[in-house]
């Protein structure tokens, strides 16, 4: 990465913040005192809190482009007599679209109007997007329709996210209506349909408006014949549920593990509590996070908890080396905020005379720019200093300078020059200390350049 155009970059997003801010003092009645010491006028600041806005807006709406959504319906994984289905016994599920049948695959996106059918040893997980699971037992038939049509057999029902939406299953005479709930629901030959309720409660209603809806609740059973009113009981014995619930159990253990969560973890402990789960290991993204050790989890794409088809990626986001930013000729509050987003922090911070830079303004750092490093590491900063008047703080005077009264200084020799063998035995002749850093790109660099007069002891960074 270029570093100049790095720093460009860094010096808008900062500007751009203290515009914002600024103009939040205005609207909350500070505006004068604001005014004067950022010295931002008050037109030219409610522009920039304008554009910034809209930058944001149009930021907003790009990320919400380019969000991936889950499938409306596919097929999660196939058990076949109590382990994942391989090879030729994916279709033991035969789904049907239109007149074609289709081959049976994990992962396979279902459309509205497709016909699935399991055969008697055979068992399967449709998930609807990523907020409910079906798990469908032996020799059943459904029929994916807004949501999905029961026409024989048997499936249980579980929302896998907290959020509001209807979910129904459908059969010839009731439809049942959930909104955040575990049920059971079965439909034998005879047109009888038995809804158990596990969890939350369900709306049970006549698809011929032959009798008002009802309402089962937790560890409630209802059973439907044809066109009559549902018989209901109000508990269901502990027994039954097992029965009722421990074959979706076995099916989800088996084709749907949870993902483990893996914060805190390092990269290769998380790798190895996927592999355990019956996961693997997605993308790894590298972000700067500080005050946590290289290759530190600090966050997964798929949320710890929730049931994902046996074999998928996690993605992961894990801490990596943070870039040091160019932030010369910003001021040290442009600094400190730009170390911060590139996961560092502003260490010593001192001024000089004679540095050539723009006074209030930083005119060396170390480490140099480009240089990568822990996060979290001090970024030392040496600002141009000021002669008398306003300083950085709107306050006029003369700012106090660390230079002022320092006895013996120190002379940075060219250490480019002295070549890396004889690197630190020149810096150490001159009084000074040596600290080699990793170069990313363009020709080797020196910090501070030679012939500065610096106070002795000093490090002199050199990126080889």
């Amino acid at each position: 990465m270029n570093n100049s155009r790095f720093s460009t970059g860094i010096t808008r997003r900062i500007r751009l913040l203290l515009a914002l801010a600024t103009c939040s003092s205005i609207v909350s009645g500070c505006a004068r005192r604001t005014i004067r010491k950022a010295d931002i006028p008050v037109k030219g600041c409610l522009k920039s809190c304008i554009r910034g806005l809209f930058a944001l807006v149009l930021a907003m709406a790009s990320i919400a482009c380019r969000t991936t959504r889950a499938p409306f319906a596919q097929v999660a994984n196939v058990v076949k007599e109590n382990r994942l289905a391989a090879g030729a016994e994916l279709q033991g599920v035969q789904v049907t679209r239109g007149n074609a049948r289709l081959t049976t695959t994990a992962g396979l996106v279902l459309q509205k109007g497709d016909r699935i059918e399991t055969d008697h040893t055979t068992e399967a997980v449709i998930l609807f997007g990523d907020v409910y699971e079906v798990i469908l037992g032996p020799d059943t038939t459904i029929t994916i329709s807004p949501d999905f049509f029961v026409d024989i057999g048997k499936a249980v029902v579980r929302k896998l996210k907290e959020i509001r939406k209807k979910f129904q299953a459908e059969t010839k005479y009731v439809n049942a209506g959930v909104e955040h709930t575990q049920f059971a629901i079965s439909v034998d030959p005879g047109d009888v349909v038995s809804v158990v309720v596990l969890e939350g409660s369900v709306t049970l209603e006549s698809t011929q408006k032959k009798w008002p809806p009802q309402t089962i609740r937790a560890r409630e059973k209802a059973v439907v014949r044809a066109e009559e009113p549902p018989s209901r009981r109000e508990r269901v014995p502990q027994s039954e549920l097992d029965r009722t619930f421990g074959w979706a159990r076995r099916v989800e253990v088996i084709a749907l593990p949870e993902v483990p969560n893996l914060d805190g973890l390092l990269l290769n402990d998380a790798r190895q509590r996927l592999i355990e789960a019956g996961l693997q290991l997605g993308s790894v993204e590298k972000v700067a996070a500080a005050g946590k050790p290289l290759n530190t989890v600090v966050g997964q794409g798929t949320p710890p908890g929730q049931p994902v088809p046996r074999g998928s990626r996690v993605n992961l986001r894990v801490t990596g080396e943070s870039v040091v930013p160019d932030v010369r000729g910003m001021s040290s509050l442009e600094a400190s905020l730009a170390l911060s987003l590139a996961g560092l922090q502003a260490g010593e911070t001192t001024e000089e005379e004679g540095t050539g830079g723009k006074p209030g303004k930083v005119a060396r750092q170390s480490p140099a720019p480009g240089t990568r490093v822990p996060p979290g590491k001090a970024v030392s900063l040496v600002m141009a200093a000021r002669t008398e008047g306003r300083g950085e703080e709107g306050e006029r005077g003369e700012t106090t300078r660390r230079n002022e009264g320092r006895v013996n200084p120190c002379t940075v020799p060219d250490v480019l020059s002295a070549g890396q063998a004889n690197a630190r035995r020149v810096v150490e002749a001159a009084g000074l200390t040596l600290n080699v850093q990793q170069r990313i790109e363009g020709p080797p660099t020196q910090s501070p350049k030679p012939g500065t007069q610096v106070p002795c002891g000093s490090a002199v960074d050199v990126a080889w």
